[in-house]
C-alpha cells in the first residue's frame, strides 16, 4: 500500500498521523492531493460552508511600545 493511500485511510478514519507521514506531507505530497485531504478534514470537522482562519501578526518592537499594550504581549 502506498504511503499516500495509508495517509488517506487514516484521515478518513480520524486516526493521528505519525512523524514519517507528517514529513511526507510537508516535503513530498502532491499539492492538489494535500489540499483535497485538508478540505475533506475541514468538512468533517465543520460541516457546511463555515470556514475559519487565524490572522497572524508579527509586529516589529520599537522604543515607543507601551508596556501595558495588549496587542502583542511584549
Amino acid at each position: 500500500m502506498s504511503l499516500q493511500l495509508a495517509i488517506e485511510k487514516k484521515i478518513q478514519s480520524g486516526e493521528r498521523l505519525n512523524d514519517a507521514e507528517g514529513l511526507y506531507l510537508l516535503t513530498e505530497a502532491p499539492l492538489v492531493w494535500l489540499g483535497a485531504m485538508a478540505h475533506q478534514e475541514r468538512d468533517r470537522k465543520l460541516p457546511g460552508r463555515e470556514v475559519s482562519f487565524v490572522v497572524d501578526s508579527n509586529p516589529n518592537y520599537t522604543n515607543i511600545c507601551d508596556t501595558d499594550c495588549h496587542f502583542c504581549a511584549f
